[in-house]
């Protein structure tokens, strides 16, 4: 069995609407390492926007991540 990696990170929230997050994998499988996230949410509806830094993502013109979700 393979243990995985130390994984750190914080999140920040403001009136329960505003989320900064960030991240830290220490020796990732694809290469990524650092990970920031910025997120707001009313009631059940999520927006979030995230970028990594390093591995395949930095390879592949530093896209970033970008979700909206519906929590039930």
């Amino acid at each position: 069995m393979k243990i995985p990696p130390p994984r750190f990170g914080i999140d920040v929230t403001y009136s329960e609407t505003v989320h900064l997050r960030g991240g830290y994998i220490v020796n990732d499988t694809d290469g990524a390492n650092a990970a920031v996230r910025f997120g707001l949410g009313t009631g059940r509806l999520l927006f979030d926007i995230a970028r990594t830094f390093g591995g395949l993502c930095e390879d592949a013109g530093k896209t970033p991540y970008i979700s909206l979700r519906f929590v039930f």
